[in-house]
């Protein structure tokens, strides 16, 4: 009887042994999967102070700037009047007076807007129709209409737009916006996909992708490729800006902006090439801003002789600003 109980209590030995070096085993690998998690979680929160330090600097630039972006996607009520004065070698002097504005209507939750845009040459060759000539006063146009935002979120946002566009005689506009954001380490990128028909214009699309990084306290750049097809396009008619901003302090700001246009057929040509510095300054209160901007231009049209041009801004806001 001495040997089968002594190898029951080898065995009952045997199995405590295992399941103390499991359980310690077990211990030990909850304890380093706890540690890693905790890392995870602060290269997490640390990867996600960086991407928000990011696009809040993105933002105040955009609203320091009064960038289109910021005046697409906010859900403020918001006004601003501007007055541009240019000249430039070889071409006319120019003043022109616009107007943009959205009104939010908070009992929809902000999801209904009223928009009103001035048409003017600048905002045509920013949306990528760099063939439209200078505008005479009775050729301006005049965009309204009725804006529902069916999503929003911090890094998506989708504009749906339809209205009427005045130039001599209304005629209809439909405009979908879709924008989208992410961050991998310090850069931060969005793409932006707009789809559009205009009764002169027909269909047609525009895609943009902008890439920005934080440098320090005081620089910021950004690259923004873009590109847009219409049937009275060019081809894809394409446009890519490099821009470097200096935060001077908290009423300046000064923007080093590069600027390239060109188009695909009957094949890919470069039309325009242009640098400018932009001083932009709040000025007096805090809903006025006024921007001096000198630079020198290289145009297909003038064989790419060099062209000096100053560009000045006035701009006055109404409504609910936000201020950096």
């Amino acid at each position: 009887m001495t040997g089968p109980h002594r190898s029951v209590r080898g065995w009952w030995c045997l199995f405590l042994i295992t399941v103390l070096c499991t359980r310690y085993a077990v211990g030990q690998g909850i304890q380093t999967l706890t540690r890693d998690m905790e890392v995870m979680n602060e290269v997490d929160t640390y990867h996600e102070r960086i991407s928000r330090t990011v696009l809040n600097t993105t933002d105040a630039l955009d609203r320091f700037f009064a960038d289109d972006r910021i005046l697409e996607e906010t859900d403020r009520t918001q006004v601003r009047l501007t007055t541009r004065i240019r000249y430039e070698d070889r071409e006319d002097f120019t003043i022109t007076m616009s107007a943009s504005g959205r009104i939010a209507m908070p009992y929809f939750r902000n999801r209904l807007q009223l928009f009103l845009d001035s048409d003017t040459r600048e905002r045509d060759i920013r949306e990528g129709f760099q063939d439209v000539p200078e505008t005479t006063e009775e050729d301006k146009s005049i965009f309204a209409g009725l804006r529902y935002v069916p999503q929003r979120t911090t890094r998506t946002r989708v504009n749906i737009d339809g209205g009427l566009r005045w130039r001599r005689g209304p005629s209809p506009l439909i405009r979908l916006r879709a924008r989208r954001e992410w961050s991998i380490e310090d850069w931060s990128y969005r793409v932006t996909q707009t789809f559009f028909w205009f009764e002169d214009r027909g269909f047609g699309e525009t895609t943009r992708f902008d890439a920005e990084r934080r440098l320090d306290d005081q620089h910021f750049v950004r690259l923004s490729p873009s590109a847009t097809w219409s049937e009275t396009s060019k081809g894809v008619n394409l446009r890519q800006t490099f821009n470097i901003f200096h935060i001077r302090d908290e009423e300046t700001v000064i923007a080093f902006e590069l600027e390239i246009l060109g188009h695909t057929r009957p094949r890919i040509n470069a039309d325009n090439f242009e640098g400018a510095i932009r001083w932009r300054q709040r000025a007096f209160r805090d809903w006025i801003y006024y921007e001096v901007a000198p630079g020198i231009a290289f145009r297909r049209d003038h064989d790419f002789k060099m062209s000096a041009l100053i560009t000045c801004r006035l701009e006055v806001l109404f409504g609910e600003t936000v201020y950096w």
